[in-house]
């Protein structure tokens, strides 16, 4: 692993002190509440067929591969190869454990890593980016806002130019830490939501999920060839929330608690 986490960061209870120095526990008592989670439970709903028009119009417009834009706007090819480790193709044979395993800054701790501070692999606005700068400076102190996500989509699959518009579909997603606040919250509403002056996400808003303005989002994609960098100035508002609900997940001693 390059990077690790403190217990504190997902674990509730006196002996797991995390990096915003409080364990939250609260009210709950420590029997229920030690070694407890909590989690954030969402239901998305995806824009999918909005989502392949822009790829097809940017194609186009700039002559890019439609699944390049998908890329950059993502940070990572459809079968999750991150573009910071192959920037050109997504047929790329990662090792075990790599398809997390990487960094976007050369540091001391990462000396092997191309220095991608630019963003000329994976665009510093891309979602993987912002919701995980990882080592970069970019969104704030690095690896201090951190999640274990699992998901699953729902709905049909998409298929494209064949599909019937009113068909909904998106993913259910569970994101677990040790403080909603200031892990998850943060994430969403400040990474994801919120106007930052950096060069490469200024007047921006995370692409993939991100609440658009009226107006419509911008982001900007830099290419490794002469031209100016690329602004996207047309995205819309892909996914939309269906539902939410935050939980408590006590652990084993929790259970023995309530049982």
């Amino acid at each position: 692993m390059l990077f690790r986490s403190e217990p504190g960061e997902f674990l509730l209870g006196q002996a797991y002190k995390n990096q915003y120095d409080g364990n939250f526990l609260g009210d709950i008592p420590p029997e229920l509440g030690n070694n407890a989670s909590y989690g954030a439970f969402r239901i998305l709903q995806q824009d999918v067929a909005s989502f392949e028009t822009l790829l097809d119009t940017t194609s186009q417009r700039f002559g890019l591969d439609r699944e390049l834009v998908a890329a950059k706007l993502m940070g990572r090819w459809r079968n999750g190869v991150p573009l910071t480790l192959s920037p050109d193709t997504p047929d790329y044979k990662l090792s075990e454990g790599q398809i997390n395993a990487f960094d976007y800054a050369d540091s001391p701790s990462n000396p092997t890593y191309y220095d991608d501070h630019t963003g000329l692999r994976c665009p510093i606005g891309s979602h993987i980016r912002r919701m995980n700068p990882r080592s970069g400076m970019v969104m704030g102190q690095p690896y201090s806002r951190r999640l274990i996500r699992r998901a699953m989509p729902y709905g049909p699959e998409y298929r494209h130019g064949h599909d019937d518009p009113t068909v909904e579909r998106g993913l259910i997603g569970y994101f677990i830490c040790g403080d909603l606040e200031m892990q998850y919250e943060f994430m969403v509403g400040t990474w994801g939501n919120l106007d930052y002056s950096q060069a490469g996400i200024r007047g921006t808003r995370d692409p993939i999920f991100g609440a658009q303005p009226e107006q419509q989002g911008r982001f900007v994609i830099r290419i490794n060839d002469t031209r100016d960098p690329i602004v996207l100035s047309d995205l819309p508002r892909w996914v939309t929330t269906r539902g939410s609900v935050y939980c408590l997940l006590p652990g084993i001693g929790g259970l023995r608690y309530l049982a």
